[in-house]
């Protein structure tokens, strides 16, 4: 009984979020429907086919309509095509980088947390905490192009395209999910939340008394450590997203950051939606991904 209360109170915690992550799909695509709706000039609402429709909220609620039937480019008529050979390549695309970059993100910050709490009077922990920040604090264009010239021999082995996406000898998607690691300074928040909780656990009672006894306490301080961890790297999605159009314009790479600048400099308003819609939707995931993970390790915070 008391099982099945649990996952159920686990369940309504996650519809909750799931709620509330829907109604940030729609308010953040309506107001940017809002903005480009009023935004356009006559001509440019009648070749969306726009000036059909009476108001804004009509409009919108075709535009919802178009996309639950699949219609993602429904104003220039390229649905079909649009959605296989450019935004669904793109999507994959810009997940995988972003999971890299989460990835490179935890373990540099688990391997450093841990170097620092074991040395923590040591010169090399004061010298590896400050590179840490320091790499945040660079620009990740900067260190995008350091990779850009450290890999690039020459014009020829060069190569992103469409069947062939390389960077020298690296895949493409590796050497963007390090920059965005790097120099997302993530890594760096990471560690330092991550001490804190290593530094805070490791001194709790129990600890202490299991220690004594050399009984094995890594899998409890590692089970504390996960909601901070994972709130604190799952909230950096929509950064990692954004400095992804940067990674990607310097290395050429087609993702959902430049699918939505180059849409935006040629006023493709329906592309720009879907590429929106795409985003809002990765992002309001994550929260509920996020809820999944602190009701699982901690069902007190099922509220």
């Amino acid at each position: 009984m008391g099982g099945g209360k649990e996952v159920r109170n686990i369940g309504v915690a996650v519809l909750g979020e799931a709620f509330e992550a829907l109604l940030l799909v729609l308010l953040c695509t309506l107001l940017l429907f809002v903005i480009a709706f009023f935004g356009t000039t006559d001509e440019q609402k009648e070749e969306l086919g726009l000036n059909e429709y009476p108001g804004v909220l009509s409009a919108y609620t075709d535009w919802c309509g178009a996309i639950l039937h699949g219609e993602w480019a429904w104003s220039s008529g390229n649905s079909e095509d649009f959605y296989t050979t450019e935004l669904k390549p793109a999507t994959a695309f810009t997940l995988v980088i972003v999971s890299v970059a989460l990835v490179v993100s935890l373990l540099i910050a688990l391997c450093c947390s841990l170097w620092i709490v074991h040395h923590s009077k040591a010169v090399s922990s004061f010298i590896l905490e400050k590179l840490l920040y320091f790499s945040g604090a660079v620009p990740v264009f900067i260190i995008a192009i350091m990779f850009y010239e450290l890999l690039k021999h020459d014009a020829n082995t060069f190569i992103v395209d469409s069947k062939r996406t390389f960077i020298g000898n690296v895949p493409a998607f590796i050497v963007a999910g390090c920059v965005l690691g790097i120099g997302s300074g993530v890594a760096g928040e990471l560690t330092k939340v991550f001490r804190h909780e290593l530094g805070r656990i490791l001194s709790e009672p129990y600890i202490l008394a299991s220690r004594a006894r050399k009984a094995k306490v890594w899998q409890h301080v590692l089970r504390a450590s996960v909601i901070p961890l994972s709130s604190t790297l799952l909230a950096k999605l929509p950064f990692f997203i954004g400095a992804g159009i940067i990674v990607e314009r310097v290395f050429g790479m087609k993702g959902l950051g430049y699918m939505i600048i180059q849409n935006a400099l040629k006023s493709h308003f329906a592309e720009m939606m879907a590429i929106t819609l795409i985003i809002v939707v990765l992002v309001a995931l994550t929260r509920v991904v996020n809820k999944i993970i602190v009701v699982t390790f901690d069902p007190r915070q099922e509220g």
